[in-house]
């Protein structure tokens, strides 16, 4: 019998319910298989109930193959602890490598164990396996009071948003360009400058997105970038001065080319890249390209 070089990691990972744990395997390895060993030897030997366990993948196919392959695993478990099956060596899989760690590392007996798949069968029917949306699904179902939802809501596979789309379309533009509509001078600059067909589009793309932050977050978020691309160009700049300090004989070109991406980048780290062209034109036609006599410095500092 072979055994696997990763066998110990595996079974700690089907065994092992003191810690949180996170297994990392390229498609066909075997992640399924070990989730529903996993669950097994949860249910069975650890005493969780089946309803308490969510178990998330990404495709419905995916799920309803963990699904099966689970109420199977419990189903084989029942028949031979029950002494109705066989756990021959030809049949080895989740179901009896499991049954082999609850009679010898736990010590259930086989009576208990029978007793324990029972009642893991009868909540198949309850047990959360399935893909993200269909679990939000199900929370939102089950809580729509607070959610201030339809529990009759259906879940978009993506087909439901272009008609929904073009019926709300059609209503906002009606709103939008009739009499009451208080933005006239922005739809005369947007028609002017956008097809309406593309305009649809964009309102399409961005149906897709999700919700943008508020003005307070945006602005939050901007003075942080400010303030970290201020301290970059800030460094920058005081690199390129101790350049020129530290360089003996630099030609004028070089020279002048340096005070400009010196003072270019005082400027962004002040008041933003946007005020580049209204201070001294950048980049200038009129600044020399940069020479390359530079004595006394390092190529590679100059770099």
């Amino acid at each position: 019998m072979t055994v696997l070089a990763d066998a110990g990691s595996r079974l700690r990972a089907v065994t092992d319910f003191r810690a949180n744990l996170v297994v990392t395997a390229g498609a066909g390895t075997g992640k399924t298989s070990l989730l529903v060993e996993r669950i097994l030897n949860a249910c069975l030997g650890e005493g969780f109930e089946l309803t308490s366990i969510v178990a998330i993948t990404f495709t419905e196919k995916a799920a309803a193959e963990m699904r099966d392959r689970l109420s199977g695993r419990l189903e084989s478990i029942l028949q031979i602890a029950s002494g109705r099956g066989s756990a021959g060596p030809a049949k080895e899989d989740e179901a009896t490598r499991s049954l082999k760690h609850l009679r010898s590392r736990k010590g259930i007996a086989d009576e208990e164990i029978v007793r324990r798949a029972l009642i893991a069968l009868r909540q198949m029917d309850e047990v959360m396996v399935g893909t993200i949306h269909s679990f939000c699904a199900d929370l939102l179902r089950r809580y729509s009071r607070a959610a201030e939802i339809d529990p009759l809501f259906r879940v978009d596979e993506g087909s439901a948003r272009r008609p929904l789309l073009d019926t709300q379309w059609e209503e906002w533009l009606r709103e939008e360009l009739g009499d009451g509509g208080s933005r006239e001078a922005l739809w005369k600059e947007c028609l002017g400058r956008f097809d309406p067909g593309d305009l649809r589009e964009m309102a399409m793309c961005l149906t897709g997105m999700l919700a943008l932050p508020d003005r307070e977050t945006i602005e939050a978020q901007d003075r942080l970038a400010s303030d970290a691309i201020g301290s970059q160009c800030r460094e920058l700049a005081g690199q390129i001065e101790a350049a020129r300090r530290q360089a003996t004989g630099m030609n004028p070109n070089m020279a002048k080319h340096l005070e400009v991406c010196r003072e270019s980048l005082l400027i962004v780290a002040e008041r933003g890249a946007a005020c580049l062209p209204e201070e001294i034109g950048f980049p200038n036609k009129d600044v020399p390209a940069a020479g390359k006599n530079l004595s006394g410095f390092p190529a590679a500092d100059l770099k």
